[in-house]
């Protein structure tokens, strides 16, 4: 859309070799951290004791005890097995509780009566099971206010997005501001928009954006655009209930075709978008910014660690944790 939106590729796309065609707008990376040089480019080691303190303050939120210091000091544990044991803590599990939690807020769309915490809750039991942590998209159950894993029977489940929140917090004309959404969060593809000429009255349903040279390439491209995307949550209201009788149509992303939120998690969670994307996720929580692009060799070796792991997040965790980068100046 050369002057309705600006495209911005967050999380390493350059990895996952996804570059935008037929958008003349302008091209940045959301990963790029304008203050200095990144911390993974740093070769300064601190000490042991120090990374240490760092550690049990990120996984924790407490200094570490007594007896993980002098254990440390003592040579008997390594950071190594001592991040085993953080991850293993109950502090810890509250700390990756808020972690998602900050993903998932209240909006003007929610209600007294939405289950805010519900994809927060599916998330954080993911990752303390050591599930398979494209199951946000792709599980076939929910977890309830009572940390109890439940089958989902009364509509199509797809993780995360057939939650109520996911379908009720952010709509939209056309189901859009939804899509956008599931991009920025899931693909890191962010479609900003900017001021029209003035005077300039679009016709701004689909067939009217789609026939639109000034508008077509960003709604209706086959990687990334928007009207296709939002097809995928055609059968929903704005309560993010099941629409009775309705039939999914056939929508698209990342150059894929499906019908119906199902459709959409399986293809999205077997994209190197979602996996940059989830590296980012936690690199973002332990390093207080999101990955550079100069961060190519780092990205790609923690996404290898991650992926050998069956995409468990507390390896992905523990591989961030204990890599020099963390524990640098």
């Amino acid at each position: 859309m050369s002057r309705l939106a600006r495209i911005t590729l967050a999380n390493l796309a350059i990895v996952a070799g996804l570059a935008p065609t037929g958008c003349a707008g302008e091209v940045t990376t959301a990963t790029d951290d304008p203050t200095g040089p990144p911390a993974t480019g740093k070769t300064e080691l601190v000490s042991d004791l120090l990374c240490l303190r760092k550690m049990a303050l990120d996984l924790t939120h407490a200094a570490p005890s007594s007896d993980a210091i002098t254990r440390l000091e003592a040579g008997s544990v390594t950071l190594d097995k001592l991040a085993d044991e953080y991850l293993a803590s109950p502090e810890f599990a509250r700390v990756a509780f808020d972690w998602m939690r900050e993903e998932f807020t209240p909006t003007a769309l929610t209600t007294a009566e939405t289950d805010i915490e519900e994809p927060a809750r599916l998330m954080h039991h993911i990752l303390l099971q050591d599930r398979d942590w494209r199951e946000i998209l792709t599980a076939t159950y929910t977890v309830d206010r009572e940390g109890i894993q439940r089958e989902i029977t009364d509509r199509p489940a797809a993780g995360i997005l057939s939650t109520q929140y996911s379908l009720q917090s952010t709509i939209g004309s056309y189901r859009r501001n939804w899509a956008a959404r599931f991009e920025r969060q899931f693909a890191g593809i962010t479609l900003v928009a900017v001021t029209l000429p003035e005077g300039e009255m679009p016709d701004v349903t689909p067939d009217g954006l789609a026939n639109n040279p000034s508008c077509a390439g960003c709604h209706v491209h086959p990687t990334y655009g928007i009207d296709p995307l939002a097809r995928f949550a055609e059968c929903y209201d704005e309560l993010g209930a099941r629409i009775a009788g309705c039939t999914d149509p056939e929508a698209s992303f990342l150059l894929q075709t499906g019908r119906g939120l199902p459709d959409l998690a399986r293809i999205t969670a077997g994209t190197n978008e979602f996996k940059s994307q989830s590296v980012d996720f936690f690199f973002k929580r332990l390093f207080g910014r999101n990955l550079a692009s100069q961060e190519a060799g780092f990205y790609t070796e923690a996404a290898a660690t991650f992926t050998a792991s069956g995409y468990q997040a507390r390896a992905l965790i523990k591989h961030l944790v204990t890599s020099e980068a963390y524990c640098s100046r």
